[in-house]
């Protein structure tokens, strides 16, 4: 057993690595916050943004918090247990591209260092 550490990055793992353009296929992204040596981070409640560059198209986002009351049409959310998923949409396009970041400072959205 390992304690994390302060969130220092975080990791996005798609369920598909490669989707067919024809704006049906959907990838679900996990975002984790993971501390310098790679443990997941389960106390970090950061809120979280998702953008798309290229021809996807961003469909939603949750954290499994059943109290979560945020919308999950909402590029951004707060991560629950140190993650979350967005569902990203291929276009009738080729080639797109998705990261996650925390928003720019605010109240309860801290950066990473």
């Amino acid at each position: 057993m390992r304690t994390a550490g302060a969130p220092h990055h975080i990791r996005l793992v798609a369920d598909h690595t490669k989707l067919t353009a024809a704006g049906e296929d959907l990838a679900y992204v996990t975002a984790r916050v993971k501390d310098a040596q790679g443990n997941l981070c389960p106390a970090a409640a950061r809120q979280l943004r998702f953008t798309m560059s290229g021809a996807g198209k961003f469909q939603a986002v949750g954290n499994g918090d059943a109290t979560n009351l945020e919308p999950f049409q909402e590029s951004q959310i707060y991560a629950f247990q140190g993650q979350l998923v967005a569902i990203v949409q291929a276009s009738e396009a080729a080639r797109a591209r998705s990261s996650c970041k925390p928003p720019p400072r605010s109240s309860r959205a801290g950066s990473f260092s």
